[in-house]
């Protein structure tokens, strides 16, 4: 599970958050940047299944980290260590959980392009998640991000799933209540 809310010292707020293999983005992103401090960072790839909390461009980052072929990431300038663990990592799904509507994700058009467009991998998206109540609808009409976001969101849902072996789940307003470990 990893927690991608923008700041370091925050939490869920839910039991088990500290488990092993829990992990801040902000530790889980310098683990794979290599920065000196979380080289040991003990992160866990030996499951089938990842969650990623959040709902801004680190959380979009993460998720495409967690759910890119590792061949992919080859050529960009991800650690060498990080890059060999990934290379034995058993993750095929990633649950990218976001406590908020689609209207309120805080991710740039740019960045959920390039997830829905991820080779290899389908970005899963549940139309039914994507209808809006008349204040999401109030907010869509007044952020031009927000727009583009949604028009992306919906063409991902309608052109449903290509059977890849990777998958990320985007999941809109649901919160976890509890890590089990």
């Amino acid at each position: 599970v990893i927690l991608a809310m923008g700041a370091a010292a925050r939490h869920l707020g839910v039991p088990g958050e500290d488990l092993p293999g829990s992990h801040s983005s902000t530790a889980l992103v310098a683990w794979y940047s290599a920065h000196p401090d979380f080289l040991d960072l003990p992160v866990d790839l030996d499951c089938a299944v990842a969650a990623v909390v959040g709902a801004g461009n680190v959380a979009v980052d993460v998720a495409r980290i967690l759910g890119r072929n590792p061949l992919d990431l080859a050529t960009t300038d991800i650690s060498d260590d990080a890059l060999a663990r990934l290379r034995e990592s058993r993750i095929r799904d990633v649950h990218f959980i976001v406590r908020r509507g689609p209207v309120q994700a805080k991710w740039s058009p740019g960045e959920l392009k390039e997830l829905a467009h991820l080779e290899g991998v389908d970005l899963v998206v549940d139309p039914r998640e994507l209808e809006l109540d008349p204040g999401s609808e109030r907010e869509l009409s007044d952020d031009p991000q927000a727009q583009k976001n949604m028009e992306i969101l919906r063409a991902v849902a309608a052109r449903g799933t290509t059977g890849a072996a990777r998958r990320i789940h985007l999941r809109f307003l649901v919160s976890p209540v509890a890590i089990e470990g």
